[in-house]
């Protein structure tokens, strides 16, 4: 089986936060927090795992990496099949299951077909001794060996575009959802009048803790 496209790209989203430690300007703004503290904690771990908004976009970046792991995968299993055929495939997977119609789903198994009695063909040939190799065999087996080398290179595209994507998904991701956090925990610190607000990583008690109300309003939006 081929390697996974990088597993890391998983988190990117979880950790699109986690990594940051606030620091709110909220002097003068708001009323005194109780007991008089200008500081306070998030816990970031925390807010990263009830985020609604987090949570969905990390299921669909989980999503996205299976798909794009099946598809470098069919070009690995099915070489033999033509780039115009595996682009038919693309086609028909891009759709929603919910979506695909009745010819869609005949053309896909078609060429599944097709990909997998191919590969079956030539590895029985592959099998058989030289002295039994027609020239016909030959020449099929020299045509086979010029599109699995044909094949490689379009996997090896195939990754470069699929972590290319993952990684501009992520990346628009991690940039909205930490405007959203760090914009709500500025509102929060300055409805309270703090003036700043650390991790719970960087500091374990630094007054009073703001999780809930971060939490309670992120997912209100």
């Amino acid at each position: 089986m081929v390697k996974s496209l990088t597993p890391w790209r998983l988190a990117v989203l979880a950790g699109a936060v986690a990594c940051v430690f606030v620091a709110v300007n909220a002097l003068g703004q708001g009323s005194k927090s109780a007991g008089g503290s200008a500081f306070a904690t998030v816990d970031v771990q925390r807010v990263t795992k009830e985020y609604k908004a987090m949570q969905v976009a990390q299921t669909e970046l989980t999503a996205r990496q299976g798909r794009a792991n099946a598809r470098v995968q069919r070009w690995v299993n099915m070489p033999y099949l033509s780039p115009e055929e595996h682009k038919e495939l693309d086609a028909i997977e891009a759709k929603a299951p919910a979506s695909r119609t009745a010819a869609d789903t005949a053309r896909a198994k078609e060429l599944t077909d097709k990909g997998i009695r191919l590969t079956g063909e030539i590895a029985a040939l592959m099998q058989k001794p030289d002295k039994d190799l027609t020239d016909a065999d030959r020449q099929r087996l020299r045509d086979a060996d010029a599109a699995r080398n044909r094949a490689e290179q379009t996997i090896a595209q195939v990754r470069d575009e699929e972590d290319a994507a993952l990684r501009d998904f992520g990346m628009a991701n991690q940039e909205q959802l930490t405007k959203a956090f760090r914009a709500s925990v500025k509102k929060v610190a300055e409805k309270k009048g703090l003036a700043i607000v650390f991790d719970v990583q960087v500091a374990v008690y630094a007054g009073v803790d703001i999780s809930d109300e971060v939490i309670k309003d992120l997912n209100a939006k």
